[in-house]
């Protein structure tokens, strides 16, 4: 819930700003290399533990580099990030083809990221209301 803190913090400081920097081409360039590292700065400063904030600063991980370095709270942020990427879909697909290749490799254990969503789709239906209310 917290992977995107950092978007949020930047949109708010913009929004006081100078609200027409949004409206700047590379802005979104800036706030999508920008909202990790700043969001796991926030979650530091916050005391959360330090594996939470490395996991929010390396969320965008699994699409570079080897899934198999990859620390176990990082690998499984970036799978979850890459599965609900709808509107970003093609973009990322385009910009690595890999991608949902990357998304199946991810295990944990005997179990794959894939099933373990599939094996918790109740818990989410059910977690997806609660923040929805």
């Amino acid at each position: 819930m917290l992977h995107q803190i950092g978007r949020l913090y930047i949109l708010t400081h913009t929004l006081r700003a100078d609200p027409g920097l949004r409206d700047d081409p590379g802005y979104t360039d800036v706030l999508q290399s920008w909202q990790a590292p700043i969001g796991a700065a926030i979650l530091t400063a916050w005391g959360l533990p330090e594996r939470i904030g490395e996991a929010v600063a390396n969320q965008n991980d699994l699409l570079g580099g080897e899934i198999e370095e990859l620390q176990p709270l990082p690998k499984l942020l970036s799978a979850a990030i890459l599965r609900n990427r709808p509107s970003s879909g093609p973009f990322v697909r385009q910009s690595h083809p890999d991608a949902d290749e990357r998304m199946q490799s991810v295990s944990f254990g005997d179990n794959s990221f894939l099933d373990l969503v599939a094996a918790s789709r109740g818990d989410i239906a059910v977690m997806q209301q609660a923040l929805a209310a």
